[in-house]
């Protein structure tokens, strides 16, 4: 016989993240060059954050979530009005823990306001930290990100990731 073992357990409630909900989305800024903002899903209470910002006159944008670990995410675009309004236009993921999450997307109305919801692309990552920035461009962005890149929407693509080699982007 053993006598009871006496433990003590501490709890960390994380706050939730100000951009939390899709109406309290942080604003961003869309540029030519691509400018990280920091952001967590520590604390977030569906596991995902919120971003918002208006298109500009370039007929393209890239949207770049990178992992500061080993997680892997999910962005996804939407267009249309917060609480409830919103229509999902695409999503790109992490195919491999820390790659990043690229959406390349062209047609957007200038001055128009979009969200990026951030999430978890596996159980892994509910409590990742990362980087989200939005660029835009004047000339299609390829697979990679490069502006004016020979691998586009159609066509084959090394991104180097291995579950991703030569396959169709777009």
């Amino acid at each position: 016989w053993l006598p009871p073992q006496q433990c003590q357990f501490n709890t960390i409630s994380a706050t939730a993240p100000v951009n939390d909900e899709d109406c309290t989305a942080e604003q961003l800024t869309i540029a030519s060059d691509c400018v990280p903002v920091t952001g967590t899903l520590i604390g977030a209470s569906n596991h995902d954050v919120w971003y918002t910002f208006q298109a500009g006159p370039g007929p393209y944008s890239s949207i770049t979530v990178t992992p500061t670990g080993t997680e892997m995410l999910r962005a996804t675009l939407h267009q249309g009005f917060c609480d409830g309004g919103l229509t999902s236009m695409s999503a790109a993921r992490s195919f491999a823990p820390g790659e990043p999450a690229r959406l390349n997307v062209g047609g957007l109305i200038e001055g128009y306001t979009y969200y990026v919801q951030v999430d978890s692309a596996s159980i892994d990552s509910r409590s990742a930290d990362f980087s989200i920035c939005i660029a835009e461009a004047g000339q299609p962005i390829d697979c990679l990100g490069v502006v004016g890149g020979t691998a586009l929407t159609g066509t084959a693509c090394d991104d180097g990731n291995v579950c991703t080699i030569d396959d169709l982007w777009g």
